[in-house]
């Protein structure tokens, strides 16, 4: 909000692109462009609007909105609730005359398991597991993969006869792919929505069972929600969500009511779950000390000084009094990768820190044994106090414990003292 407040101060041209944007975040990024305050009254109702498409636009003296009349065909999605353990069935049934299936889950773990038991039951050619934790290069080839297996039809390009694809959100992120089955944790409306826009995305032929679009929800008939979905978004907007899911959704009309219905405080729910209350009371502390966590380290308000005119010249002239690392440290949501760092010392089972090893647990000790072999290491020299020698695992080695090998590396590059996959840098 600060930074669109200063762009609109020295007035900046800003687009703002979203296909599932919260009717109360969309009004208050507009009034941070303006200046405005919360309570401006509406002139035609673009706070409320739920038209879709929808263009909202300003020319700095007042807001106006255009409902955007479109032509394109629209499809039904099915919505079924699943349960775990029938994955592996639902997906046989489905795909028996083949076909191209996407599951999407919440946490890299999660998808790691996942993917190594859909491998013992289809194969490894037919799974394909794809997440945010794979080393840059890696990562570029698969999603090269996956846009030549589930793009855009083409002439040149053969669709799979069976394929699997397991990730996480990354599957959402602007990956133009085209499923013929979805199975997708459950996830707050607007993520659900933008997850099922991957699910008959192309007109092209399909198989008999995968003529109708469907989308199988897991948790839907859980009494909790899992734990990787309930730490990273909340129960409260799961809860919304679970209530105000349909059986069908027709797209795109459907987008805009569902996500504005979830986020609208003064939607009411048909019957509230239990633990309703609660919910909500976490759900507004973890937004108000974010909202504070920022509030210390964000920029001034925008003035227009006289010494530099209408030039944007005096962001600079708003310092702050703390260092990058610590306000990174205070805003940043997600935990901090390593990006440097005295390397330790690898012995054959365990990490030696401070004269004292830490061994792997059985479940990672495949992947540990493979991060920590001799022929795996290299040597880099790091001046501390006096010249020593540290043996770093190869990328060779850390590709291999990407979740190829179906253990845990996340415990255990823990316990080696390693963020896995993204930087090794000294």
């Amino acid at each position: 909000k600060r930074a669109l407040r200063w762009l609109g101060a020295y007035h900046v041209p800003v687009i703002v692109l979203s296909a599932t944007l919260p009717a109360l975040r969309r009004q208050r990024i507009v009034e941070a462009y303006l200046g405005a305050k919360h309570d401006t009254a509406p002139a035609d109702g673009w706070q409320t609007s739920r038209a879709y498409p929808l263009l909202v636009y300003s020319d700095g003296a007042k807001v106006c909105s255009l409902p955007i009349v479109q032509n394109d065909v629209s499809h039904t999605v099915s919505i079924c609730p699943l349960a775990d353990k029938d994955i592996g069935e639902v997906l046989a049934q489905q795909l028996s005359e083949g076909g191209c299936a996407g599951v999407i889950v919440n946490t890299v773990k999660r998808a790691q398991e996942l993917a190594q038991a859909l491998r013992i039951q289809f194969g490894n050619d037919c799974v394909l597991l794809y997440h945010a934790r794979f080393l840059m290069p890696d990562r570029a080839k698969l999603e090269e993969r996956l846009l030549d297996a589930l793009g855009k039809p083409c002439k040149d390009r053969l669709r799979p006869t069976k394929l699997i694809v397991v990730g996480t959100q990354v599957m959402e992120q602007s990956l133009d792919i085209d499923l013929d089955l979805l199975i997708t944790d459950l996830f707050p409306m607007d993520l659900l929505l933008q997850r099922i826009g991957r699910l008959h995305r192309h007109f092209r032929k399909r198989k008999a069972k995968l003529a109708t679009a469907q989308c199988y929800v897991l948790g839907m008939n859980e009494a909790s929600f899992e734990r990787g979905a309930s730490a990273i978004y909340g129960d409260y907007l799961l809860m919304r969500t679970k209530a105000l899911l349909p059986a069908q959704i027709t797209l795109p009309q459907d987008i805009s009511p569902l996500v504005q219905a979830v986020y609208d405080p003064d939607t009411a729910l048909p019957i509230p779950p239990a633990g309703y209350d609660n919910a909500k009371d976490a759900w507004d502390l973890r937004i108000a000390k974010k909202e504070s966590a920022a509030k210390a380290f964000r920029l001034k308000e925008p003035a227009l000084s006289s010494k530099y005119g209408r030039t944007i010249n005096a962001l600079l002239d708003s310092p702050l009094n703390v260092s990058d690392q610590r306000g990174e440290a205070a805003v940043r949501d997600s935990d901090p990768s390593m990006a440097g760092g005295r390397p330790k010392r690898f012995s054959r089972y365990g990490a030696l820190r401070k004269g004292r090893s830490r061994h792997c647990q059985p479940a990672c000790a495949p992947a540990a044994r493979a991060l920590c072999q001799p022929q795996n290491a290299n040597r880099c020299h790091f001046r501390a106090g006096s010249h020593k020698s540290h043996k770093v695992p190869s990328l060779a080695a850390i590709r291999m414990a990407q979740g190829r090998i179906g253990v845990d590396t996340r415990h255990c590059a823990k316990r080696h003292h390693l963020r896995p996959y993204h930087s090794l840098r000294f």
